[in-house]
């Protein structure tokens, strides 16, 4: 695994955001929960909740909130398949692609998986020696290393990712 620039000789490539609909729907219900108690408490003077937080308390968690769902809109999963190896950013946690070489995986192939019982849930995911790169759904490329340690980048394409790997000769089912 190498730090890295983007590669020359892309064959695929896939950005992929958070879209699960009851996570937007969690999200937008709490901002309009903390944006209603801060009008009817700041703004209308009213009372918010049985034990209200101090008005600044009521702005600083509020802004807190809608902040968290400006950087979960913001976060993308960007994978890049190229001759020379697989690249992978999570943005912006990441600012750079993560290589990882095609000369060291004993193993490529699209599969099916559980993101919250094997991986725990979505996004970046490390248990022992297997990580995971997932943003939303159930498929994914898993890589297996020469070193034994495995990787899950999950896609949204897999069709088409399965298509393209096998045309490179990058497919090792």
């Amino acid at each position: 695994m190498n730090r890295t620039s983007t590669p020359d000789k892309v064959f695929f490539s896939e950005k992929q955001h958070f879209t699960q609909w009851w996570f937007w729907l969690l999200l937008a219900a709490i901002n309009g929960l903390f944006l209603y108690g801060t009008f009817k408490q700041v703004i209308a003077g009213g009372v918010f909740g049985n034990r209200p937080l101090p008005d600044a308390g009521l702005i600083a968690v509020s802004a807190f909130v809608l902040l968290l769902t400006v950087l979960f809109a913001v976060v993308r999963l960007e994978t890049l398949y190229a001759q020379d190896g697989v690249y992978v950013r999570f943005y912006p946690y990441q600012q750079t692609f993560r290589q990882y070489h095609w000369e060291k995986t004993t193993r490529a192939a699209i599969r099916k998986y559980s993101p919250v019982l094997e991986y725990g849930g979505w996004g970046y995911r490390l248990f022992g020696n297997k990580r995971a790169y997932n943003m939303s759904g159930d498929m994914g490329l898993q890589l297996e290393f020469t070193d034994k340690t495995q990787l899950l980048i999950g896609t949204g394409q897999p069709e088409a990712l399965a298509e393209a790997l096998k045309k490179a000769g990058k497919y090792k089912p």
